[in-house]
Protein backbone atom coordinates (compact mmCIF):
# COMPACT_ATOMS: atom_id res chain seq x y z
CA UNK A 1 0.00 0.00 0.00
CA UNK A 2 2.76 2.53 1.05
CA UNK A 3 4.64 1.57 -2.28
CA UNK A 4 1.65 2.68 -4.20
CA UNK A 5 1.96 5.60 -2.62
CA UNK A 6 5.51 6.48 -3.33
CA UNK A 7 4.59 5.59 -6.97
CA UNK A 8 1.71 7.76 -7.25
CA UNK A 9 3.83 10.58 -5.29
CA UNK A 10 6.60 10.16 -8.31
CA UNK A 11 3.98 10.56 -10.92
CA UNK A 12 5.31 6.80 -12.01
CA UNK A 13 8.50 8.23 -13.18
CA UNK A 14 12.34 7.21 -12.10
CA UNK A 15 13.55 9.57 -8.95
CA UNK A 16 16.76 9.86 -10.59
CA UNK A 17 15.90 10.48 -14.80
CA UNK A 18 12.24 11.07 -15.04
CA UNK A 19 11.89 8.39 -17.53
CA UNK A 20 7.98 6.31 -17.37
CA UNK A 21 8.90 3.20 -15.62
CA UNK A 22 7.23 0.18 -16.73
CA UNK A 23 5.91 -3.12 -14.82
CA UNK A 24 7.97 -5.85 -14.85
CA UNK A 25 5.16 -8.10 -16.41
CA UNK A 26 5.38 -5.37 -19.77
CA UNK A 27 8.49 -6.09 -20.96
CA UNK A 28 11.41 -8.32 -20.31
CA UNK A 29 14.65 -6.78 -19.24
CA UNK A 30 13.39 -2.94 -20.39
CA UNK A 31 16.03 -0.82 -18.54
CA UNK A 32 12.61 1.29 -17.76
CA UNK A 33 11.62 -1.89 -15.13
CA UNK A 34 10.34 0.29 -12.01
CA UNK A 35 12.52 -1.07 -8.69
CA UNK A 36 12.36 -0.16 -5.60
CA UNK A 37 15.26 1.89 -4.29
CA UNK A 38 16.79 2.77 -0.99
CA UNK A 39 18.06 6.68 -1.16
CA UNK A 40 20.51 5.93 1.34
CA UNK A 41 21.50 2.17 0.57
CA UNK A 42 21.10 -0.64 3.28
CA UNK A 43 24.70 -1.17 3.02
CA UNK A 44 25.14 2.28 4.58
CA UNK A 45 22.89 1.94 7.10
CA UNK A 46 19.86 3.40 5.20
CA UNK A 47 16.06 2.44 6.70
CA UNK A 48 13.19 0.87 4.82
CA UNK A 49 11.14 3.57 6.10
CA UNK A 50 9.02 5.64 3.39
CA UNK A 51 11.23 8.83 3.71
CA UNK A 52 14.24 6.75 2.40
CA UNK A 53 12.32 4.63 -0.86
CA UNK A 54 12.16 6.14 -4.12
CA UNK A 55 10.89 3.84 -7.41
CA UNK A 56 13.65 3.82 -10.03
CA UNK A 57 14.07 2.30 -13.23
CA UNK A 58 16.56 -0.35 -13.29
CA UNK A 59 18.94 1.18 -15.50
CA UNK A 60 19.09 4.11 -12.69
CA UNK A 61 19.48 1.38 -10.19
CA UNK A 62 21.93 -0.81 -11.35
CA UNK A 63 24.10 2.29 -11.73
CA UNK A 64 23.63 3.60 -8.03
CA UNK A 65 24.34 0.62 -6.35
CA UNK A 66 25.57 1.05 -2.90
CA UNK A 67 26.27 5.02 -3.86
CA UNK A 68 25.32 7.63 -1.10
CA UNK A 69 22.76 10.21 -2.43
CA UNK A 70 25.48 12.76 -2.90
CA UNK A 71 27.62 11.17 -5.00
CA UNK A 72 24.44 9.97 -7.18
CA UNK A 73 23.89 13.77 -7.43
CA UNK A 74 26.74 14.03 -9.41
CA UNK A 75 26.52 10.44 -11.54
CA UNK A 76 23.23 12.24 -12.45
CA UNK A 77 24.57 14.99 -14.09
CA UNK A 78 27.60 13.51 -15.44
CA UNK A 79 24.90 11.09 -17.48
CA UNK A 80 23.17 13.09 -18.76
CA UNK A 81 26.04 14.61 -20.01
CA UNK A 82 27.47 11.63 -21.39
CA UNK A 83 29.87 11.52 -19.45
CA UNK A 84 29.93 8.65 -17.74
Amino acid sequence: MRHRRIFRAQGGKCYYCDVELVSSGESKNDPRERTLDHVIPRFWGGLTIPENLVYACKKCNMAKGHKYRPSLESWIIDDRLGVV
